[in-house]
């Protein structure tokens, strides 16, 4: 097992994330929600795996509405607040099992 160290010391600490940091955080977040629903994973485990990364790089508050093609998401520190919607164009699902 790798070790992580070195990705979660660079995080900066809740007070000290700017509108822009927030941004780059909640985007890496839904990135891995259309990655893991484009490859057809239930939308419980996206939500889980959501909420996972976004705890780890520091986002207080993530709640995230999945359906079956869009994702809907919003992260909040402290004041500040960021909300994405993101359309799954292509999903790579083999319904031939």
């Amino acid at each position: 097992m790798r070790n992580n160290d070195s990705v979660t010391s660079s995080l900066r600490p809740p007070e000290d994330i700017d509108a822009h940091e927030l941004g780059r955080r909640s985007h890496a977040t839904l990135r891995l929600g259309l990655l893991m629903l484009g490859s057809g994973t239930a939308s419980y485990r996206v939500k889980q795996g959501m909420k996972t990364v976004a705890k780890s790089l520091g986002i207080e508050e993530h709640s995230e509405q999945v359906t079956l093609m869009e994702i809907t998401t919003t992260s909040r520190v402290g004041q500040q607040f960021r909300t994405e919607v993101s359309e799954l164009r292509h999903s790579s699902v083999n319904a031939d099992r």
